[in-house]
């Protein structure tokens, strides 16, 4: 089988590159934040493990599936 892999530049002009930098510097800002509000939650103790277990019944068979959620 033969997989071809293609690369896309872009080469901005000035105004466009100052746009892109600002749509990254705005989705880095939204991705700390939520990294850190994410860290802060795990820190506050509010999860004691890892994961938490839900268990669903499914389908009305009475079989239950174990589901492994972040808390």
């Amino acid at each position: 089988m033969l997989t071809l892999n293609y690369t896309d530049r872009i080469y901005p002009d000035p105004t466009e590159q100052a746009e892109l930098l600002q749509w990254i510097e705005t989705w880095r800002g939204v991705y700390n934040d939520a990294l850190r509000e994410l860290q802060d939650w795990m820190a506050s103790g509010k999860c004691s493990a890892d994961r938490c277990w839900l268990e669903k019944e499914s389908g009305g068979m009475g079989v239950l599936e174990t589901w492994g959620l972040p808390c």
